[in-house]
This record gives C-alpha cells, structure tokens and sequence, in this order.
C-alpha cells in the first residue's frame, strides 16, 4: 500500500486520472453532507445508520454532566442508561460501553445538555467541519500530486 502512494507521487499521471483521483475527495464530501442533511431532517443518515459510536460518547458525558460519574464503566448502568435513550439494542453486546479515557466524557459534557437527536447531529457537522479544516490544512502550499495523496490518505483514515 505504501508503494502505491509513493508510486502515485512519482508518476507522470494523465490529465484524465489526476481528474478521476480528485473526484473521490468531493464524491466522499457529497456523501458525508447528504447524510448531515438526511440525518436532520429524517432523524437517520440511510447509509451511516445510528452513529451507535456516539452513543458511548454522549452516554460518558451525561453520566458525567448528571454526577453520575461513578457509573461511566459500570456496564449494567450504561446499558440501562442507552436503552432507555433509544428503546432498542445496539452493538455485539447489546449496548456500547464507554470505554475512554474519562477526561474525554469532562470535555464533551457540554453535549449532555442537549438532547441525544441535537448532539448528535452537532457531533456530526462539527466533525465534518474538522474533516474540511483538517483538509485545507494538509493541502496548504502543496504540489497537485501531493493533494491528491494527502486527500486519499485522509479520507482512509
């Protein structure tokens, strides 16, 4: 894999697939903003599911934000505490235990104010805006070649 992308910046590409590499960037962006939009407006993204990862997350900072702190890591709290956000089952275990540092469920705790629907889709768009930023970053004062690499590495990652 690390041939390939040290080939693709050493080679002489065509117009043609220079243009195709650049499309997946902007394809995978499109497809990340519908799903923001089909997620708001729908309340579920239909190719991304639940986000069942942030589930944990905003489980450890409403734990935190409620002073129930004490049960970030007790499995049997934590799953009664996501099935009575979303009534049904989620994960190989039924549930998504915490399993973060707990510094992490401190800093997010603002989310817990918020219901878990409006969280989630804040943790969402901010992520995206943080994918954008990130890309803008890494693309600053490169080579063509060297965009496209840095896109696909980002968006593999």
């Amino acid at each position: 894999m690390r041939n390939f992308f040290s080939a693709l910046l050493k080679s002489k590409a065509t117009p043609k697939y220079v243009m195709v590499l650049s499309l997946i960037p902007l394809i995978f962006g499109v497809f990340l903003v519908f799903n923001l939009i089909t997620e708001i407006f729908l309340g579920k993204t239909p190719l991304l599911g639940d986000h069942n990862d942030f589930l944990s997350y905003y489980s450890g900072a409403y734990l935190v934000l409620h002073n129930l702190s004490t049960h970030l890591y007790d499995l049997t709290f934590v799953h009664g505490f996501q099935f009575s956000l979303i009534h049904k089952n989620v994960g190989a275990a039924g549930f998504l235990p915490y399993v973060n540092p707990g510094f992490l469920a401190v800093l997010i705790s603002p989310l817990a104010l918020l219901s878990f629907f409006k969280a989630r889709i804040i943790w969402f768009g901010f992520n995206l805006l943080l994918a954008g930023i990130d890309m803008l970053w890494i693309l600053k004062g490169i080579g063509f070649r060297s965009k496209i690499l840095a896109l696909i590495l980002l968006l593999t990652t």
